[in-house]
């Protein structure tokens, strides 16, 4: 299609972006938080295709990538912007996240688990389709991490400021703290006999040894959460995996699935994330599949899961198949916002 394709990964707290012939995502810039989508998307797009990527989409194609929770009218809103909001893209392509990640990982069916800022989903993918009948969307995501570890925090004596600040050391804590116990009781116990310092907010861009010493059990707590949240109400990450394959009537594909349980997203990147995970769904697994083997369950966590739905869209840009994915500016002007629809996977 001539000239390499612009992808973009619009996510609930980052939208990562570069172009397909690239190895990763050259620009990332965070949505302003309590935006409107649309809003928050035509702030983010300006800046990227401007400023960080510097652009001229009329002479490109862009490949979006949309969460399992973007509704249709979200995603012609979106596609409206690119073709005629200040940018006049020359052709887009619109697909779900779930389906570009595995395409990204190099597999054609996976059940795709995604541990996103707001909120997780589980979705299965089927020889490059994405089942939506069968998604399932509501376990914690990010932002309750941070929350509870901001509180955590506090409560341990690290002082912290207000506002945005506040919140980005408690995300950096998040990040560089946050560690999945295989079983929670026997780690907390042994992290429990271990010192600890009141530290202040400063210390925590450098998150040395001490300081992850002294604040390990935070971590732990943090973390368990995707796991066991606050209220009974909203199920763990685990549970939505479960809920996903009994949504799905084919017992021999639900096996297929377990032995593909594809981790993607940011917070999918916690310590010990993988394999509390494999354990939680080999004790669930004979519910789902009584058949297949509770040593056939596979979590797939690639060192690059947080970008694998991008890597995904730039591998579907440089397809043969690519431009007959696309829907034109002519094409969206002449038949309506509906025609991107067609070709969403």
């Amino acid at each position: 299609m001539g000239k390499s394709s612009v992808v973009v990964d619009c996510g609930t707290f980052t939208f990562k972006a570069g172009l397909s012939t690239d190895d990763r995502p050259s620009a990332a810039i965070q949505a302003p938080d309590g935006t409107p989508p649309k809003e928050a998307a035509e702030t983010v797009f300006e800046d990227l295709f401007d400023k960080k990527l510097a652009v001229n989409l009329a002479e490109h194609s862009i490949v979006l990538a949309v969460g399992p929770s973007v509704t249709r009218r979200s995603r012609e809103e979106l596609t409206e912007l690119l073709f005629f909001e200040r940018h006049s893209a020359r052709s887009v392509c619109v697909a779900s996240t779930p389906f570009l990640a595995t395409l990204g990982a190099g597999l054609s069916s996976a059940l795709v688990l995604d541990v996103g800022e707001v909120f997780s989903s589980a979705v299965p993918v089927e020889e490059g389709y994405a089942l939506g009948d069968c998604s399932v969307c509501g376990a914690p995501g990010g932002r309750l991490l941070t929350d509870a570890m901001g509180e955590m925090l506090q409560k341990a004596g690290v002082e912290l400021p207000g506002g945005p600040a506040g919140r980005a050391a408690a995300r950096l804590a998040k990040e560089r703290l946050g560690c999945v116990a295989v079983n929670l009781k026997e780690e907390l116990l042994k992290l429990q006999e271990r010192p600890r310092s009141p530290r202040s907010s400063g210390l925590l861009s450098g998150l040395g040894s001490d300081l992850r010493q002294s604040l390990a059990c935070e971590g732990v707590q943090c973390a368990e959460l995707l796991f066991s949240p606050p209220t009974g109400r909203i199920p763990g990450i685990h549970e939505i995996i479960i809920d996903s394959l009994r949504l799905q009537s084919d017992v021999n594909l639900r096996g297929k699935l377990l032995g593909n349980i594809l981790l993607t997203g940011a917070s999918s990147m916690l310590t010990g994330l993988p394999e509390r995970l494999r354990s939680e769904v080999q004790q669930r697994s004979p519910w789902v599949a009584p058949g297949k083997s509770v040593e056939e369950v596979n979590v797939v966590a690639l060192a690059e899961r947080n970008t694998l739905a991008w890597s995904g869209g730039a591998a579907l840009a440089n397809c043969d198949v690519f431009k007959d994915m696309c829907t034109s500016r002519a094409d969206f002007s002449n038949h309506g916002a509906r025609i991107i629809h067609r070709n969403y996977l």
